[in-house]
């Protein structure tokens, strides 16, 4: 299952049967969802979310927890406390062996017991025309959550291959990207 069909997912509780807000984020750490944030907190405001231990079932349009007390609020100071070591998945920057900037975080690829196993990553705005996605498996990419981002412990253009995952430039017109 991808990460990205949990986000915007209506969040609604067991007992008593109650409505609380969509997925509007991921914590992730050691490639595993920690927390999904329904509300990012401010100054004034708490930061709304729940641990994934907590939900009962997931379906096409929400995801049902087990009760009211599963919904955590935390001053969004003590929310970021508690989950130090952890980024957002979505839009995190990947970085190659020489600290260079290739690609960001799209979505991933998790099981059941939600640890990630891939990560997809966007190689540039146009991915369908030009280079395409790549998908690379988690134990190749190294979490700098302190930094916000992903290291790739090999050199940007040592990626892996895959004809599927190539843009429309490469298959239709053969091009590739410099240095493959």
């Amino acid at each position: 299952m991808e990460i990205s069909s949990l986000l915007n997912l209506e969040v609604v509780s067991e007992n008593p049967a109650r409505w609380y807000g969509l997925i509007t984020d991921l914590k992730i750490r050691d490639n595993r969802i920690v927390s999904c944030v329904i509300k990012n907190g401010s100054r004034f405001t708490p930061s709304v979310f729940f641990v994934p231990e907590d939900i009962v079932r997931v379906e096409e349009e929400f995801i049902q927890i087990t009760s009211e007390h599963a919904i955590r609020r935390d001053l969004k100071k003590d929310f970021e406390e508690k989950n130090t070591q952890t980024f957002s998945l979505i839009g995190t920057p990947v970085l190659d062996k020489y600290n260079v900037r290739f690609a960001k975080v799209v979505d991933a690829v998790f099981t059941k017991e939600l640890k990630i196993t891939h990560y997809i990553l966007s190689r540039s705005f146009f991915d369908d025309i030009d280079f395409g996605f790549v998908i690379i498996a988690a134990e190749d990419l190294r979490a700098e959550p302190e930094l916000a981002r992903l290291c790739y412990n090999r050199a940007r253009n040592d990626l892996p291959e895959d004809p599927r995952q190539s843009g429309l430039m490469r298959k239709i017109f053969g091009i590739r990207e410099e240095g493959r």
